[in-house]
């Protein structure tokens, strides 16, 4: 079965979205914990036999777990498909695809961060997948 190039870069991109999604997930359960209050306070049983974060901490647990999950699982596949964004010769043809994929930024975002248009980012995209799968 032959190498599908634009498969494992999907694949990379949904992990680091959903990445991104639970490490948020997390912190907001963390902020939700914490909430007008110090740590102390937050840590603070103070005789009812329950304190802020027991409500938040299997929450704040699960996310932050499938968010490193999802990170190795990401970090492995970018392991992989790291050759082939490396051999593309143009600079910005490299941040166009490390940008989209491996950070799962919005083309928009990807086009400010190379300082070019919308149209230039979509172009050097799909030029880059066409030269990929010819490796």
């Amino acid at each position: 079965m032959p190498y599908d190039i634009r498969y494992r870069l999907e694949e990379l991109r949904k992990l680091r979205s959903e990445q991104r999604r639970h490490a948020q997930l997390a912190e907001d359960a963390m902020g939700r914990a914490t909430v007008a209050m110090s740590t102390k306070r937050a840590t603070d049983v103070g005789g009812t036999g329950d304190f802020p974060l027991t409500q938040y901490g299997p929450v704040y647990s699960k996310h932050r777990e499938l968010s490193i999950e999802a990170g190795k699982k990401a970090e492995a596949i970018w392991m992989d498909v790291r050759r082939y964004v490396d051999a593309l010769g143009d600079f910005d043809t490299r941040m166009v695809v490390t940008g989209y994929y491996q950070n799962a930024d919005s083309f928009e975002r990807v086009a400010c961060m190379v300082k070019r248009s919308r149209e230039s980012v979509d172009r050097l995209h799909r030029n880059a997948l066409k030269s990929m799968e010819k490796m």
